[in-house]
């Protein structure tokens, strides 16, 4: 007598391998680009590689606030919600998805990933252009 989680788990392979088999046979038929699988594919998670960029060129904005460009990569602005972590000599910083005002204002490592930028304060207020410190986000 097989578990009840085994069971669906061998469910879950099965619709799998179904699913898969009817997408290659869409393809072959040419009904279904592979483009369109791939990017649908590429969306997952498990599919693609964690984003990771060490950000270099900031600029000043207002306040203890700056602004680092994040170039392509991060996907996760597709999701409701960024899932960028800033890292200060890799360690953690943040919180993340500070309203832009307290960064600005209380700095401490806030930070907020809007578009393609990155609005940050560092931990301690000081210029990330002279500090000494390594930047680095990467995607969760």
């Amino acid at each position: 007598m097989t578990s009840r989680p085994i069971r669906r788990t061998c469910n879950v392979v099965w619709v799998s391998f179904y699913l898969a088999f009817i997408a290659m046979a869409l393809m072959v038929r040419g009904r279904l680009p592979a483009a369109v699988l791939w990017r649908s594919l590429s969306g997952m998670r498990w599919f693609r590689s964690r984003f990771r960029q060490r950000l270099d060129d900031f600029s000043p904005e207002q306040g203890t606030c700056w602004v680092a460009n994040v170039a392509g990569g991060p996907i996760s602005d597709r999701d409701a919600r960024s899932r960028l972590q800033l890292y200060e000599d890799k360690r953690p910083i943040g919180p993340p998805h500070s309203l832009h005002d307290d960064i600005r204002t209380l700095g401490g490592g806030r930070f907020s990933h809007w578009a393609n930028h990155l609005y940050f304060s560092t931990s301690d207020g000081s210029d990330p252009r002279s500090n000494g410190r390594t930047y680095e986000v990467v995607e969760q």
